[in-house]
């Protein structure tokens, strides 16, 4: 193999690709080509793990043991059942709102958007909050929050943009929370705002 076909790049700046890490494939962007420094000549690239954090993590690793990203990859679901970790992947935070209607067991539910949360390796329901408006007895609630944390795709700049991903993602978050919220009033009946 000639040297000049050797220190071809295999990958550009600014690409995805995958590696092995530990026991699971990792996403990463490339976002400096070191050149062929490494040991005998291999060629290094610097890798950033993630996206969006104002000191990101980074990495060096060398071309051979890195592969193109899958471009099938959009939820953490799907990235976990072909082998990789979403654990630097970035975190929508979604709060559904439930407010009780009188002293009824029906309660409205209102989804709101919060925000992208960066480096947090946990998904799913996060936080419940509960209060009452007196003169309400201890017990009768009248609003309660159900917090939800979901990953998605890191290579998406904007996952509200994304026309199959985006309303999933919505339906899952209510899904969760609605499920924890019936787990702790269990004869509850939801409604949508």
């Amino acid at each position: 193999m000639s040297s000049a076909t050797k220190s071809k790049p295999k990958f550009r700046v600014g690409e995805w690709v995958s590696y092995l890490y530990l026991t699971h494939r990792v996403l990463a962007q490339i976002i400096e080509d070191l050149g062929p420094i490494g040991y005998r000549g291999r060629r290094l690239y610097e890798l950033r793990m993630d996206r969006g954090q104002p000191d990101p993590r980074t990495t060096d690793s060398p071309e051979e043991e890195l592969e193109k990203a899958p471009s099938d990859l959009l939820t953490g679901e799907e990235a976990r059942r072909q082998g990789f970790t979403t654990d630097n992947w970035p975190r929508q935070e979604f709060a559904i709102k439930y407010v009780r209607k009188g002293k009824t067991n029906h309660w409205t539910a209102t989804l709101e958007v919060g925000r992208v949360v960066e480096g947090a390796p946990i998904s799913g329901v996060m936080g419940f909050s509960t209060a009452r408006w007196e003169p309400e007895p201890p017990g009768d609630e009248t609003f309660e929050i159900v917090t939800v944390l979901l990953e998605y795709d890191p290579r998406l700049r904007d996952v509200r943009a994304h026309p199959v991903l985006w309303p999933a993602m919505v339906e899952e978050a209510q899904r969760l929370a609605d499920r924890y919220f019936q787990s702790e009033h269990r004869k509850a009946v939801i409604e949508r705002d």
